[in-house]
């Protein structure tokens, strides 16, 4: 909720503080318009729906919190040499929605995008790599593609999966850039978190 409220792109880096049962209790919001309430746009909606659950989070949960920017080691998304090798599509038509998998392991991978934007790939990257995935391919349209690898098979047998370990990592490296003709490169820049200061179990209804 908090994510959403204050649309923080990737919460698992940058939204820091919060107590263990905040990251695994789940809560179910029921909620209507007011009488009046003006009709919008689909994203003007969603800026106001992001107000609304702001106020019920400092209301029921007392959430204060604060942003600071700091520098710290990112990954760059970049165009490699040649060009990208994935395919632009029409953008998605509401109420359809554009959808990205990630599937990650010490042995193999699967990055799978439907009408997907850069901006969704860079999160998506940002969550595996734990380190903050910034787009910067300059390309704004949407696209489709479907990427795998697997290691080498080994004289010991087949690749077995064995988690998101350096071997994952490296693997991943070893086959983006030459099935995506995208690279991700070492980067020092400004990453914002949102800092929970303080936050409760919330009040009754």
């Amino acid at each position: 909720m908090i994510a959403f409220a204050y649309h923080v792109q990737d919460p698992v880096i940058q939204l820091v503080g919060l107590p263990k049962w905040a990251r695994s209790q789940e809560y179910a919001v029921k909620a209507k318009p007011a009488e009046g309430f003006p009709m919008l746009s689909p994203a003007e909606n969603r800026e106001q729906v992001r107000l609304m659950m702001r106020a019920m989070l400092e209301d029921r949960f007392h959430l204060q919190l604060h942003i600071e920017t700091r520098q710290e080691r990112v990954y760059h998304l970049e165009v490699a040499k040649g060009g990208p090798k994935i395919k632009e599509v029409d953008p998605p038509v509401p109420p359809a929605k554009a959808g990205l998998d990630v599937v990650m392991g010490d042995s193999r991978g699967r990055i799978r995008g439907r009408k997907a934007a850069m901006a969704d790939l860079a999160s998506a990257l940002s969550s595996f790599l734990n380190r903050r995935v910034i787009d910067r391919t300059g390309l704004a349209g949407y696209y489709d593609f479907d990427v795998r690898w697997t290691a080498l098979e080994t004289p010991e047998g087949p690749p077995t999966i064995g988690g998101l370990g350096a071997e994952a990592v490296g693997l991943f490296f070893a086959n983006f850039e030459s099935l995506t003709g995208l690279r991700v490169t070492n980067a020092v820049g400004p990453v914002e978190f949102w800092v929970v200061d303080h936050v409760d179990l919330p009040t009754a209804n």
